[in-house]
């Protein structure tokens, strides 16, 4: 087994105790994919806002940040915060989402150099940093600050979710389990080895960076590419950081190369997959045609479903693709919709192949 099933396995098992908590059940219950009705409710609210904004709703365990600006940018939704039933469910959704984001947090703080990782990234208002719209699960100053390196498991995480007591030390472990199976991946490993091999001339030239990005993405400047609409002030940010850390050389380009990629290997792991597990459950299997499966630094894949599947292949949304070429799930990036002259329709999709999956889930698969 590699050290990805490994991982799979320690977040399968960590969606698991999480799904199995009250609060999961309070606040899983009236997602779309979930409710017995989606046009009445607070499932009817929320079907809609996934209609509007579905890639703001691709995370379940983030819904309690993001659904608050969502309902504030449309009047028509206001109706739902008057509503007793909505209020608690969003409660709920947000008390979940704080104790996620403590646990991401916990695990970042294993990173070597923590609090103060020299990547040019986590400078101010960066995509990984910003108080404004992002399509990252930031980095805030306030976590930072907490000395979350030195506590042995996530803060408040059993209190915030409303677990029983013989319930801690279980959910104490799997954070242990996942944390160390990050730890075993390729991912982790070379950024430690970059951050160990840092010398004074990388050390130097990383700060310039930093400046540079700083003062790039000033608020006047962001403000100068566009003064209002969050979507493409968000790109502005993300284009500047790619540029800027594609600009540096030697140690310090693959230094922030290397936090990039394990930086994603935790969200996409630890956030991305483990909050459609716990929302979701084991993923549903989808019949597809056409599959087309695309290399590079990560492995993707194209493909077709009927669409009569449109609920099950929403944006973030993991899915087993029924197709002997595909034994590892998949988690889906982006769709299309394309109708014939019939009437029917099909959907295109490209995912990312979540590797070694098929190897890390199959003990616990329906």
């Amino acid at each position: 087994m590699t050290s990805y099933a490994d991982l799979w396995t320690a977040v399968w098992e960590q969606a698991d105790l999480w799904s199995k908590t009250p609060l999961a059940n309070t606040f899983r219950i009236f997602l779309p994919r979930n409710a017995s009705q989606k046009s009445d409710g607070v499932p009817g609210v929320l079907q809609e806002l996934n209609a509007g904004f579905g890639s703001a709703m691709a995370h379940p365990l983030r819904l309690g940040t993001n659904i608050p600006p969502l309902l504030d940018s449309n009047l028509s939704f206001h109706r739902a915060t008057r509503d007793a039933s909505f209020a608690r469910w969003l409660a709920a959704a947000q008390r979940i989402d704080s104790a996620h984001r403590r646990t991401i947090a916990w695990f970042r703080s294993r990173l070597p150099g923590y609090p103060l990782i020299k990547a040019p990234q986590l400078c101010f208002n960066t995509p990984f940093t910003t108080e404004e719209w992002t399509f990252e699960l930031v980095w805030t100053r306030g976590e930072r600050r907490q000395g979350l390196q030195y506590l042995p498991h996530p803060p408040d995480t059993s209190s915030l979710l409303g677990t029983p007591p013989k319930m801690h030390a279980d959910l104490v472990h799997a954070a242990h389990t996942v944390a160390a199976a990050l730890g075993r991946t390729d991912l982790w490993r070379s950024f430690e080895e970059e951050a160990a091999g840092l010398d004074d001339m990388a050390k130097n030239e990383l700060a310039d960076a930093r400046k540079r990005l700083q003062k790039e993405l000033s608020s006047a400047s962001v403000d100068a590419h566009e003064p209002a609409l969050a979507l493409p002030r968000a790109k502005y940010r993300e284009q500047v950081t790619a540029d800027l850390v594609a600009s540096l050389s030697g140690k310090a380009r693959s230094y922030s190369e290397a936090f990039r990629k394990v930086d994603r290997l935790i969200t996409v792991a630890a956030s991305d997959v483990f909050g459609q597990l716990v929302a979701y459950g084991d993923p549903p299997v989808l019949p597809v045609s056409n599959l087309d499966l695309r290399g590079g630094e990560v492995t993707t894949v194209l493909f077709e479903v009927p669409d009569k599947f449109s609920l099950a292949v929403g944006c973030g949304n993991v899915v087993w693709l029924d197709d002997p070429l595909m034994t590892d799930a998949v988690q889906i990036g982006s769709l299309s919709m394309n109708w014939t002259s019939t009437g029917s329709g099909t959907l295109k999709l490209s995912a990312l192949v979540l590797d070694a999956t098929s190897d890390g889930w199959q003990p616990y698969r329906d």
